[in-house]
């Protein structure tokens, strides 16, 4: 079934099978130039697995000289040496088509009506907005194009093919990584947006994610040993296929061991244990909120790994905010 990590663990959940520690690689690291930096999200407080975001410079999706191949079971994919990899998944038979596409004067044609460059993208006035577009025209092209699917919102995505060709993916789907790589989120530090201003305080992985990649593993486990040694990685068996996997080392187990240990705990009526947080802080989550333990807590925690007050009112004035 080709569908998406998020998508699978839907259906079939996130099951864990077997898993085994996977080591660093030590000492000074090659990475590539584009990499700035890594952090974890723990997810703590929801069921999500932690997830990696790298910190990076440039659209690293795009690179010079990037072609496509078609490869098994409708999967298409552009691997860069450095260790990147795009892919889409489309099923659907390829035919010429008519499509749409803006021409520049130029000759060359666009899926979209460009900007010129070096537009800052923050305009007094109507007339400088439609002003900082390239001149040209819609025209109708025939080419090569799969059936139209509902992927990516229906999206075209238009491929130059290694034999070649231009081929475009009426609407396909984002799936898993395929073996020997990772998916990770991205920030593109380089790229500044006006309405990003108000969250210039905040560190860059909690501002603007710019998409995610597929990194080959050496790649992967390089910039974790360069970024987050304190990180520990896991080669987990899930349910649709084997993952790498960021746990803590003080868990000594994955993390949705962890965060079952304590829901039945909670429903036992039993204190919480000393990674409490991974079940009920869920903080750094998209909407959630510290919640406390009703229970109390094992012998084990320490004072220190317990909320303050200030924390308890920030989160209880973050729920008053949104309503519940």
């Amino acid at each position: 079934m080709m569908l998406s990590d998020e998508q699978m663990n839907v259906i079939s959940g996130s099951r864990n099978g077997a898993w085994v520690d996977i080591p660093l690689p030590t000492g000074r690291q090659q990475l590539p130039d584009w990499v700035r930096g890594a952090h974890v999200d723990w997810h703590d407080g929801v069921a999500n697995a932690p997830t990696i975001k790298l910190n990076v410079r440039g659209k690293v999706n795009d690179w010079d000289g990037k072609v496509w191949m078609r490869e098994k079971g409708g999967m298409y994919m552009a691997r860069h040496p450095d260790g990147r990899l795009q892919q889409h998944h489309h099923s659907g038979a390829v035919s010429m088509t008519a499509m749409r596409r803006f021409r520049t004067t130029d000759g060359k044609l666009h899926d979209y009506v460009p900007q010129k460059p070096g537009i800052s993208n923050v305009f007094t006035s109507t007339e400088d907005y439609e002003s900082s577009f390239e001149p040209g025209e819609w025209v109708e092209v025939e080419v090569l194009a799969t059936t139209k699917q509902d992927g990516y919102g229906g999206a075209n995505i238009w491929l130059d093919m290694d034999d070649g060709t231009q081929l475009v993916l009426r609407g396909p789907w984002h799936v898993g990584a395929p073996p020997g790589y990772v998916e990770v989120t991205c920030c593109d530090s380089s790229q500044r947006y006006e309405w990003e201003r108000k969250k210039e305080h905040k560190p860059w992985y909690r501002r603007f994610i710019g998409g995610s990649m597929y990194l080959r593993h050496d790649v992967f486990l390089a910039i974790v040993a360069t970024y987050l040694p304190h990180v520990r990685i896991a080669g987990v068996e899930k349910s649709y296929g084997y993952r790498l996997e960021a746990y803590r080392a003080e868990w000594g187990m994955l993390k949705a061991e962890v965060y079952d240990l304590e829901i039945n705990r909670y429903r036992n009526k039993e204190p919480a244990g000393p990674f409490w947080r991974t079940y009920w802080d869920g903080t750094n989550a998209y909407c959630g909120n510290l919640r406390v333990p009703e229970y109390g807590y094992r012998d084990e925690v320490h004072e220190g790994d317990k909320p303050k007050q200030a924390e308890i009112d920030r989160a209880e004035e973050r729920r008053k905010r949104r309503g519940y």
